[in-house]
């Protein structure tokens, strides 16, 4: 069952930790993990997204160039490939990122 209008606020430019909490799939079932928002690709399989099995809960990071530059509303969709093969859109709605008021350098 997919959560619909999962939106979001991100700073564009700041590391960002986002938690999807899972209903109804358990994640320790999970095979592969796909994320998108726009040209943002994050997977299981290339280690940018990472589950926690004991809180059921999906977990990506975006980096700081990820945003960078994307202020607005972007589209974003979760979807798993469950260890049966069975595909399911976990999640989507919009990422706002939000200009910073102040952007320093690192």
């Amino acid at each position: 069952m997919t959560a619909e209008n999962q939106n979001f606020e991100v700073l564009e430019g700041d590391h960002n930790r986002i938690i999807f909490e899972v209903k109804n799939v358990d994640v320790g079932d999970v095979d592969k993990i796909f994320w998108y928002a726009g040209e943002i690709e994050k997977t299981l399989e290339d280690g940018s997204i990472t589950i926690d099995e004991e809180k059921n809960e999906i977990i990506l990071d975006l980096e700081n160039e990820e945003t960078h530059g994307r202020a607005g509303r972007i589209q974003h969709e979760l979807k798993i490939v469950d260890i049966f093969g069975d595909i399911s859109t976990l999640s989507q709605g919009k990422m706002i990122v939000k200009e910073p008021k102040r952007v320093i350098e690192a």
